[in-house]
């Protein structure tokens, strides 16, 4: 997988309080998708 911004933005989400679910938007075909599901299988 390719390194993203969002994945270290996601990473400092995970380690802080998480108080509020972190809402991704942007255009298509991007990655959102991939991302979160690399995200979840990491964690």
């Amino acid at each position: 997988m390719l390194n993203r911004k969002i994945f270290d933005r996601l990473e400092t989400w995970y380690q802080g309080d998480r108080a509020k679910a972190p809402l991704l938007d942007g255009a298509r075909q991007v990655g959102k998708t991939t991302t979160i599901r690399e995200f979840a299988h990491r964690h």
